[in-house]
């Protein structure tokens, strides 16, 4: 069986932003808009964008470094489209801005100004129309910092890089494992004067490593982004691969249920950089057969056919955090596979993420004990002694999307009824997914 899922929501709205700063027209091939992006289209509106939808192209007209910034910004609920948005006003440093928005979102947006822009708030105010805050965004340079697993935040980067851009600034970061490196991909391939260099063990022969480490000289790859100063970006087409979550699920129900023995399930023109889809690797090294088919580097990433067919039963793996930091967002995916994988996991988050995904890895324990799996939570993750047959349950998503599509999953495959409660916003979030999978259990 063939699949399409939908564009990957990121690269949605990053392609969005681009298309503003392009002077001229952007040409999207085979791109739906979900109600995500284009909420965020309609922000952008404000700023200049506009574009047309002609059959299965979308058509972005921009104005370049030339957009307008309203002095309200509506703050998207997608942090993603929140730290671009954010960036594409700090270009003005004078003006008193308003954000407006829900109150969880308005407090992260907070958040961000204050770490990445060292930005000031000078009130905050409740009206009828809800929350707002004014601020100001400082003269000063943005900041960026490592994580002790070696990289930058993402959403930084991109934050810092795209205010370098539309600021005509040069710029240098440097991390040692770039994770989710997209949008630098993106900026380059749009013309803009950015590259990305490589320094450290593999550059250097045998004997010099044994002579640098007998000096007691750090050997370690290090990644360098410099961005220069653009005056003008290319207006070229651009397609947005398939999401990596939505995949996920798909071919996480094909290699977790018998009944695809034999079955070749085929997920078109899916995103699978190593650093934002690392979920498929983690998969095949429990065993998974899993394959890529028709693949392309084209448009600064790569994009490929994911084909997965059910095999045998999954073998149980330590996973450190330098795997599952590529894959945060499906590690409810990676946690649910290791509850049928013959042996015991472990599941180890990045410590720099520990804080923020304790309370995840909770609710992934407390919920998929019901199925009969054994589950413990520990400061760096979680331990997982896999069941060959899981139980159904009566799961909790708390209304986490991406739970609540993991909970579809095992309801699909699992042994009884299941029920799922506070699911999320599955349907605009992953519009259409959730009959696909249906789809594709009545196979």
């Amino acid at each position: 069986m063939d699949f399409v899922v939908n564009p990957d929501r990121e690269l949605s709205e990053c392609v969005l932003v681009m298309g503003l700063l392009v002077n001229g027209r952007t040409t999207l091939d085979d791109f739906i808009f979900t109600e995500r992006s284009r909420s965020f289209a309609e922000i952008l509106k404000e700023f200049g964008l506009t574009w047309e939808e002609k059959g299965a192209s979308t058509l972005l007209n921009g104005i370049g470094f030339s957009y307008k910034i309203p002095t309200l910004l509506k703050i998207p609920d997608s942090e993603n489209a929140m730290a671009l948005l954010l960036s594409l006003a700090s270009k003005d440093d004078e003006t008193l801005f308003t954000a407006t928005g829900n109150a969880e979102v308005l407090e992260k947006a907070k958040h961000f100004l204050s770490q990445i822009f060292g930005a000031v708030i000078e009130s905050e105010n409740e009206t009828e129309a809800g929350k707002t805050f004014t601020f100001h965004f400082a003269k000063v340079l943005p900041i960026l910092k490592e994580t002790r697993e070696g990289y930058l935040p993402y959403l930084a980067k991109n934050a810092v890089l795209l205010n370098a851009l539309v600021c005509g600034k040069n710029l240098e970061c440097e991390e040692r494992s770039p994770v989710r490196s997209g949008f630098v991909d993106m900026l380059s391939y749009f013309g803009v004067n950015i590259q990305v260099q490589t320094s450290g063990m593999q550059e250097m022969s045998e004997l010099e490593r044994r002579l640098a480490k007998a000096r007691g000289i750090k050997t370690e790859r290090r990644t360098k982004t410099i961005i220069q100063e653009t005056k003008i970006l290319t207006s070229r087409d651009y397609f947005v691969p398939g999401d990596p979550t939505e995949a996920c699920a798909l071919v996480t129900l094909s290699i977790l249920s018998p009944v695809f023995k034999g079955k070749k399930i085929v997920v078109k023109n899916v995103l699978i950089s190593t650093d934002r889809a690392g979920a498929f690797s983690a998969l095949k090294r429990m065993g998974a057969k899993i394959d890529f088919g028709s693949r392309h580097e084209r448009y600064g990433g790569a994009y490929a056919d994911v084909i997965s067919v059910y095999d045998k039963r999954l073998s149980a793996r330590r996973l450190a955090e330098d795997i599952l930091c590529t894959c945060i967002e499906e590690y409810p995916f990676i946690a649910l596979a290791a509850s049928t994988a013959d042996g015991e996991s472990i599941l180890r988050i990045p410590d720099s993420l520990a804080k923020e995904l304790r309370p995840r890895c909770e609710i992934l324990a407390q919920n998929l004990k019901q199925t009969g799996a054994s589950i413990g939570v520990y400061e760096e993750g979680l331990v997982v002694r896999g069941r060959e047959e899981l139980d159904a349950g009566n799961f909790d998503a708390e209304n986490d999307a991406v739970f609540g599509l993991m909970f579809h999953v095992v309801k699909l495959f699992s042994q009884g009824e299941t029920t799922i409660e506070n699911e999320g916003q599955i349907d605009l979030i992953f519009p259409g997914i959730i009959d696909k999978l249906t789809e594709m259990a009545k196979s």
